[in-house]
């Protein structure tokens, strides 16, 4: 596994920053043989208190599965403890859900024929876009593409189902379940 460490808005790394952190990444190598990378970015937010000013981003990539967890600290190092006890969780999670997908027990219901179109008041002023996001869409399951936002945390999922080549959203209903919306292309 291939491990990278970057300070990021000017941040510099002392050494025994970047040792723990690096020992605390590499014991995850033996539990994710088949992982291809990771990356840990480190900042400092300048805030009026000094509380929780670090933040440790990690983001290892599985065979296309992103296990993804962001903690903040007052030290570098108590932000890189918590942050290693959350990418544990992910990693007996997705262990879990390969274990189950292996024995083949469904992780998802069959989706609705249609969800119901959400309209916008005309009297509330306009969303602005704050940020805009790029990433690489693959070819997936319904089943993966859950347990991808599961890994990553999020209410959804965008990907294109393997199994009709749309492009598709699932996404966590209050309720507990998952939704799917699938486009229809109007005439």
């Amino acid at each position: 596994m291939e491990l990278q460490i970057i300070g990021k808005n000017g941040l510099k790394l002392r050494d025994e920053a970047r040792q723990y952190i690096e020992k605390k990444m590499v014991k995850f190598s033996r539990h994710l043989a088949d992982s291809d990378e990771a990356k840990v970015e480190v900042r400092h937010e300048k805030t009026k208190s000094r509380q929780d000013s670090f933040i440790v981003q990690a983001t290892i990539i599985l065979k296309g599965t992103f296990l993804r967890a962001e903690e903040k600290g007052n030290t570098i190092l108590e932000a890189a403890d918590t942050v290693a006890e959350a990418i544990e969780r992910q990693i007996e999670r997705y262990k879990t859900r390969h274990q189950k997908k292996a024995k083949g027990s469904p992780t998802v219901r069959q989706p609705a024929a249609k969800q119901e179109e959400d309209v916008a008041s005309p009297s509330l002023p306009s969303p602005r876009v704050a940020k805009v996001k790029q990433f690489m869409i693959k070819r997936v399951t319904i089943e993966e593409a859950i347990d991808q936002m599961e890994l990553l945390n999020h209410d959804f999922f965008l990907f294109v189902n393997n199994q009709n080549s749309v492009l598709s959203l699932v996404y966590r209903r209050k309720s507990g379940d998952y939704g799917l919306i699938e486009p229809e292309i109007s005439p």
